[in-house]
Order: structure tokens, then sequence, then C-alpha cells
């Protein structure tokens, strides 16, 4: 890790308080989407994999609209 706040995963970062958060970017509706925060830095990676799959299978599907909005 480079700083305080920065993770070697993508979409993951270190709260102050020493959580890790997990969050993407929504390229459909334009905004970022919360998933949770964990423990370890490898669930927040994990769970940022999930939801990035759960994105990439709703445009392959045309359902870019309504891409699932499930709690990891």
């Amino acid at each position: 890790m480079t700083s305080k706040s920065t993770s070697i995963y993508k979409g993951v970062r270190l709260r102050k308080w020493g959580r890790f958060a997990a969050e993407i970017r929504d390229l459909i509706r334009k905004n970022k989407v919360w998933i949770c925060t964990f423990d370890t830095e490898l669930e927040a990676a994990e769970a940022y994999a999930k939801k990035k799959n759960e994105f990439k299978e709703a445009l392959q599907s045309g359902n870019a609209t309504q891409s699932k909005d499930t709690k990891v």
C-alpha cells in the first residue's frame, strides 16, 4: 500500500478506523455504488470483483438498465 487510505486492489480503500471499504463505479447510471466495509482487504477486493462481474453480465445480456443491486 502506498499510503494510509489506498489499497493494492481496485475499488478498495482503507477507512480511517481500520476497515476496508469497497465501492465501484456504475458506468451505466454514471454513479458510485457503495458495496460495504470489510475487516480485510481481500474480502473487500472479492466483493468488488463480484459486483464487477454482475455489471459485466448485465451489459452482455443487454439488461444494462436493470443491473443487479444486491448486497454482498
